[in-house]
């Protein structure tokens, strides 16, 4: 399958800095692609400060459970103290799911996003024909 998630920051510029990261995602809820992802699936990156896909990469790893206390992710996923002091960690649900991924950088981008795209709120978004229909550059057979 074909994804893509939303970052509200700048992410790395170099491979072996993007490769090398820990991704997570912290929900109260199960949601949509917490069962979805696996390895191997092609997933595209949108900053959202520059407003543009970054990368594409292959997911190589997933990682997927619920959680009743933070400790248990920062234990889970062998937090660095740096990590678990990252607003997103902090301010995250107190219990909930996690979904963890590691992926393989296979292409930097530079793909703006339409002005009146609208990303959905948690994140993340399936490629479909549509959605490339909307968002010139996106292939959804890529």
């Amino acid at each position: 399958m074909l994804f893509v998630t939303s970052r509200n920051y700048v992410l790395p510029e170099d491979t072996d800095g993007f490769t090398s990261g820990l991704w997570f995602n912290l929900w109260m809820k199960r949601l949509w692609p917490y069962n979805e992802l696996e390895p191997g699936d092609t997933l595209y990156w949108y900053e959202s400060p520059t407003k543009c896909i970054v990368w594409k990469s292959r997911v190589v790893e997933v990682l997927r459970f619920s959680y009743q206390t933070k400790k248990e992710v920062e234990q889970k996923l062998n937090l660095t103290p740096v990590q678990a002091t990252q607003a997103y960690f902090v301010d995250g649900p107190d219990s909930g799911y996690c979904l963890s991924y590691r992926v393989e950088a296979t292409e930097r981008l530079s793909i703006p996003r339409p002005d009146d795209f609208k990303f959905p709120h948690q994140g993340w978004l399936k490629m479909s024909e549509d959605v490339a229909a909307e968002w010139p550059g996106l292939s959804s057979g890529s």
